[in-house]
């Protein structure tokens, strides 16, 4: 898969067919616009390609919201080579290209990309300056042009539109099953390991701090989950929350057990791990032995749980 950071270094020869979207989480609603195109590349024998923004384009358009977003370019990127498609576009979105006009954000890409063949999109995709950018004028566009145009309704889950923004609710919630329903795979918090203070190794549970790349976490609680490292997958009882019953900055972290599995080295390795379930929220105890009985009996569940 090719990945291409700048429109003006874009030299394909071959026909394009261009998914437009910022596909935050790639969820099952995104892949049904990635795969009309890669189905038309595949009728003409031509190449399927994604246009994605990075970062957000709400975190420019609007910064005062702090969006959390659900993957990272680097999950997302992974999730678009898994639908096998021939490349990524990854648009640096910034005020030049926020303040463009619809039609020239349009001509942008018909310039860029001469062999642009077709273009899919989401229904409510919008585009250029201030979202004026609507389905009739791209519509309109693509005719004039002789490009395919396809718009893809919303696929709906439990009487409601699947959405980048009701995932993020759902997960955010804590409720893991809906969210992983409506992505299509398992939330996966990604970062690097850092050092902590080394409180759980001193209850006798000592754990992995996960410095995530995510900007949307779990509500705080314990999780049943499952890390992938140098090809192996380890049972984990992760811990998301401000240590209440020993912590004494408020400060949010992000903690993993690896069951049965105590003598990793970890520091400053890159891990990935999935969310499978919730299993209770955060609680305050009297004293650290409350605590350690808790964590023992959440150990406890999780592996059985994962078996």
């Amino acid at each position: 898969m090719k990945i291409i950071h700048n429109l003006k270094k874009f030299n394909n020869t071959n026909k394009v067919h261009l998914a437009l979207g910022n596909f935050d989480g790639v969820h099952n609603g995104h892949k049904v616009v990635i795969k009309n195109a890669i189905t038309n590349a595949k009728k003409d024998n031509s190449e399927a390609w994604i246009l994605t923004f990075d970062p957000h384009p709400l975190k420019i358009i609007n910064p005062k919201v702090k969006l959390k977003n659900i993957s990272t370019i680097q999950q997302r990127l992974s999730l678009f080579k898994n639908l096998k498609v021939n490349g990524v576009i990854i648009l640096k979105f910034n005020n030049e290209i926020k303040n463009l006009s619809p039609i020239n954000f349009l001509n942008m890409l018909r310039s860029s990309i001469s062999k642009l063949s077709g273009i899919y999109v989401g229904e409510d995709w919008s585009f250029g300056k201030d979202k004026s950018g609507n389905q009739i004028l791209l519509k309109e566009f693509c005719k004039n042009k002789d490009i395919i145009y396809q718009s893809q309704k919303s696929i709906i889950y439990q009487n409601e539109k699947i959405s980048s923004t009701r995932i993020r609710d759902a997960i955010m919630k804590g409720n893991m099953t809906l969210a992983s329903s409506m992505l299509g795979y398992n939330f996966t918090i990604s970062g690097f390991v850092i050092h902590g203070k080394k409180i759980g190794r001193t209850l006798g549970f000592p754990t992995a701090n996960i410095h995530a790349k995510n900007k949307c976490l779990p509500l705080n609680g314990i999780y049943a989950a499952i890390c992938h490292f140098n090809n192996i997958s380890y049972k984990i009882a992760l811990y998301i929350g401000t240590r209440e019953t020993i912590g004494d900055d408020n400060e949010k972290v992000i903690e993993a057990y690896f069951i049965d599995q105590n003598n990793l080295n970890l520091y400053d390795e890159y891990l990935e791990i999935e969310i499978i379930s919730f299993i209770r929220s955060d609680e305050k105890f009297k004293n650290r032995n409350l605590l350690k009985e808790q964590i023992k009996k959440d150990v406890d569940k999780i592996n059985k749980f994962l078996d």
